[in-house]
């Protein structure tokens, strides 16, 4: 099974391990009773989260049906603001794809994802795209 690892300026990989060093070679050595944010911190994985309310839109032929909130849910993400991004035409990309997959209001999921995988949304996400490899040109 393939996964990316990112490996940083530093020579750091985004992972990190305790006990004897895995057969990659990769990942920063910690002890086990080093506290969650120093995890974090040191596998490069303290990222902000962020928070929105969990929401459905139900099944309806009513077009302007409002969303349902789903009580006591919440929907986590990585907050398109990361600090290897930052200021970066990378984070650019990131945020307006973060917006057109994930924030943006539709009146139906089926349009959502529509929009954001096919139409206007990934027209945008596109150009976001082609603006960011002409300014690392």
């Amino acid at each position: 099974m393939a996964h990316e690892v990112y490996q940083h300026e530093n020579g750091d990989y985004s992972m990190a391990f305790v006990g004897n060093t895995p057969w990659h070679g990769f990942g920063q050595k910690l002890n086990p009773d080093d506290p969650l944010e120093v995890w974090a911190e040191k596998s490069h994985l303290d990222w902000e989260i962020g928070e929105s309310v969990g929401m459905f839109y139900p099944t309806t032929e009513d077009r302007f049906q409002k969303p349902i909130e789903i009580p006591k849910r919440k929907i986590l993400y990585q907050n398109e603001n990361l600090q290897s991004s930052k200021e970066t035409a990378w984070g650019a990309v990131n945020a307006v794809t973060c917006y057109y997959d994930h924030k943006k209001r539709a009146h139906k999921i089926d349009n959502r994802l529509n929009n954001a995988w096919f139409e206007n949304g990934a027209n945008i996400k596109q150009q976001a795209w082609n603006k960011a490899l002409l300014l690392a040109a």
